[in-house]
């Protein structure tokens, strides 16, 4: 049985890609890797079931709204209107890539493939993790890319997004695929050159 929190979670999954990716492979919640949990486990130094349950495109409001009905999780219970200043609902598509939750425990997974997180990007959504209620659940975050960004600064970021042991390091596994990865391409808008530009008056394709 899942838990309260993970029922509440459940809830708001509306999102399209997961309902038809779930219809198009026959089953609404496909188990995750093995491979790819014991990676994040050993990443977090926590330990994750066999079967969590998981979401793709997560809404940061969705997720603040679940987390708002704590300790009980009874969403009947809180639906009357709250005041929403500072505007914690934000009511964007601004979400998380990849969301697994078991028991009290939420681990959020932020992806990138041929582009890297910037700081203004992420010192965003850290804004938005700072004020999640999670007094009463067990918060990660982990990032996965190719490769790690040496750039990425973390000293906002509240401490359960960050890495336990090194508390200026994100927690990061390596997107694994690397065929894939080696052989993407992109389309890009151009200059007669074929120098990339945001004026777009030409466009081609590049290897990403």
């Amino acid at each position: 049985m899942p838990s309260k929190l993970v029922e509440a979670l459940m809830r708001f999954n509306r999102k399209e890609r997961f309902w038809l990716l779930s219809d198009a492979l026959g089953s609404p919640f496909l188990n995750l890797d093995p491979d790819f949990l014991r990676r994040v486990s050993d990443e977090l130094g926590i330990e994750i079931p066999k079967e969590p349950w998981w979401a793709f495109d997560y809404h940061l409001d969705w997720l603040h709204a679940v987390l708002s009905s704590a300790p009980t999780f009874d969403l009947s219970q809180h639906q009357s209107p709250r005041p929403n200043n500072p505007r914690y609902i934000k009511g964007t598509q601004e979400d998380i890539d990849l969301l697994i939750a078991f028991d009290q425990t939420v681990i959020l997974v932020e992806a990138k493939l041929d582009t890297s997180w910037s700081n203004k990007q992420m010192s965003r959504k850290a804004e938005r993790f700072r004020n999640l209620p999670v007094d009463h659940v067990q918060m990660h975050l982990l990032l996965t890319s190719p490769a790690k960004t040496a750039r990425l600064g973390c000293s906002d970021w509240p401490a359960w997004a960050r890495k336990d042991s090194v508390p200026t390091t994100p927690n990061h596994i390596a997107l694994t695929n690397g065929h894939a990865i080696q052989s993407a391409l992109m389309v890009s808008r151009c200059d007669s050159n074929g120098k990339k530009s945001r004026v777009g008056e030409y466009w081609s394709i590049f290897e990403a």
